[in-house]
């Protein structure tokens, strides 16, 4: 039952991790892209420009798109924990210290992508040298803001694990010990019960019958609920009553019970024998 529930709440986890990430790379992107919209409208104002073509535009959104491909990438790098491995060499992503070199090591990379494929270049007539340095602040950031999104995520994602687990092993408890108590009331309360009839047998047979069918009615009840988490109130009466039936018969009616129940309650649900 443990490792079904784990392997569920584990699956819901990952589905969770995945919208976070789409939305936390687009929200990044968006952010980051802002400089160069604001680079190109500055730009598309002046009089006489030539960057007033459909051609600026399309290079903004080929970039938004690598930005976003990158943040992609950092956002599921840094809130992974798995061992990559290549050859010899392999990297705990579990380790904060290997992870930011990995993260050094990738920047290094997405920028010699970036010039490779002429995404450092403004895309329009503007100081290149200026849209090369603004590429590398916005690339910083980007993947700084990855990092710690990454890093608040999985912390709060780490307590949220923590607390499921903890309360599905809370409820795998505190099952285990309800069936131990049932295994541990059913030997004595059998032990006593033929004790009971045996006494009766020699002083009131007719007493020892009524005890004896009580006593079926119980553990008819004890068996079919064994396998049930929950049983009606009403259910869970029925068998208390019998159970005070067989009390009365041993003590030869030396007790009463009253019970006022309202008609709702009967309806709702607790452990079975709990009552």
């Amino acid at each position: 039952m443990m490792p079904t529930s784990m392997k569920q709440q584990d699956a819901q986890l990952q589905h969770h991790k995945i919208r976070i990430i789409l939305l936390a790379a687009t929200a990044i992107a968006v952010f980051m892209a802002l400089p160069r919209l604001a680079i190109i409208l500055y730009v598309r104002s002046l009089p006489f420009s030539l960057a007033a073509s459909q051609q600026s535009w399309t290079d903004f959104f080929l970039k938004f798109i690598f930005g976003w491909l990158v943040a992609l990438v950092f956002l599921f790098l840094n809130t992974s924990r798995k061992r990559l491995s290549a050859g010899s060499l392999a990297v705990e992503l579990g380790n904060f210290w290997q992870r930011l070199l990995l993260n050094l090591f990738l920047f290094v990379v997405v920028r010699a992508l970036a010039a490779l494929f002429g995404l450092d270049g403004a895309g329009f007539a503007f100081n290149e040298k200026f849209y090369g340095f603004l590429l590398n602040i916005t690339l910083i950031l980007e993947i700084c803001f990855c990092i710690l999104v990454a890093e608040a995520y999985m912390l709060v994602m780490k307590n949220q694990t923590m607390k499921l687990r903890n309360e599905i092993l809370q409820k795998i408890n505190a099952e285990s010990s309800f069936e131990a108590l049932k295994n541990q009331v059913n030997p004595h309360f059998l032990f006593n019960s033929l004790t009971a009839i045996s006494s009766m047998m020699d002083t009131d047979r007719e007493a020892a019958k009524h005890f004896l069918n009580n006593m079926s009615q119980v553990y008819r009840y004890v068996l079919q609920s064994q396998q049930a988490p929950l049983v009606s109130f009403r259910e869970e009466l029925a068998f208390s009553m019998a159970w005070v039936n067989m009390m009365r018969e041993r003590y030869n009616n030396r007790f009463s019970l009253e019970t006022s129940i309202e008609a709702l309650s009967l309806s709702r649900q607790l452990p079975p024998m709990a009552l």
